[in-house]
């Protein structure tokens, strides 16, 4: 006959063990959520950051293009006048020359003579035609010049650009490494933490069933104890039916019949 406190212990048990993983979360599981809240609040931090970050160095590139327009603009406009100071300057000294030539002549013509005119109207157009070749000369080397400084001035801009796009790309693609590195940590950490929550629980899934079958056994040697105790309690008895019996039935001093009787009985167990 088995005992009811070993039954309802047995179901409470396994009730508590098996029935109840459905309706209530482990202790695990809260803390596998909270590190979950925690490391969702670290991500949209640093998520928070690099938008930050990413403003910031839009800001910096807008400021550094109008930077370098304004660069560009200014070297050109410094050349433009540089050009046209040299010009003004040449053309300045021509003049001079010019006049200082014609100077000279006009002194030559008034030394010289009515026969060296003639002559001297020969070297004026020899000297109008040479300066004016001299003159057709420089035009054309300034048009040379400013046909060189325009193809260098486009090449610069192209390998700007190219310099550009390249340091675009570069980022872009290291932007994207990490970006693909923070997924593989994040993964990894998601995997990390399950597979401890796992194995938590079935380090506590372990436990209790070890406490539920240790449960059974102690239940199980309490029956046994339980029931040697009856059957003590019921030898007690009938020795002590048996005792009285023998007193009732001597009518003599209740010593001997006792301990003569007594030889036959079988020994009282003692209860555990």
């Amino acid at each position: 006959m088995e005992s009811p406190h070993k039954t309802s212990t047995t179901e409470k048990v396994l009730t508590e063990t098996y029935g109840n993983f459905t309706h209530r979360a482990p202790a695990p599981l809260e803390k596998h959520g909270v590190e979950m809240m925690e490391a969702k609040r670290a991500r949209q931090e640093a998520e928070w950051q690099v938008q930050m970050l990413e403003n910031r160095l839009t800001r910096l590139r807008m400021e550094d293009q109008k930077t370098r327009k304004k660069i560009a603009e200014t070297k050109h406009k410094a050349s433009s006048i540089l050009e046209q100071r040299e010009r003004n300057t040449r053309e300045a000294e021509l003049k001079q020359k010019l006049q200082n030539e014609q100077t000279q002549t006009i002194v030559k013509q008034q030394k010289s003579s009515l026969k060296m005119a003639h002559t001297t109207r020969s070297k004026l157009q020899n000297i109008r035609t040479g300066v004016l070749k001299t003159k057709q000369q420089e035009v054309q080397q300034l048009k040379t010049s400013a046909k060189e400084y325009s193809e260098k001035l486009q090449k610069l801009r192209q390998d700007d650009l190219e310099k550009r796009a390249a340091i675009r790309n570069s980022i872009a693609k290291k932007e994207q490494q990490e970006k693909e590195r923070r997924e593989r940590e994040r993964k990894a950490k998601e995997e990390e933490l399950q597979r401890q929550f796992n194995q938590k629980l079935e380090e506590e899934r372990g436990r209790t069933l070890v406490a539920a079958e240790k449960l059974r056994k102690l239940e199980q040697e309490e029956s046994q104890l339980i029931d040697r105790l009856r059957q003590s309690y019921s030898i007690q008895k009938t020795v002590y039916d048996q005792l009285e019996t023998v007193i009732t039935s001597g009518g003599g001093t209740p010593s001997s019949p006792v301990s003569s009787r007594s030889q036959s009985l079988p020994p009282v167990r003692k209860a555990v």
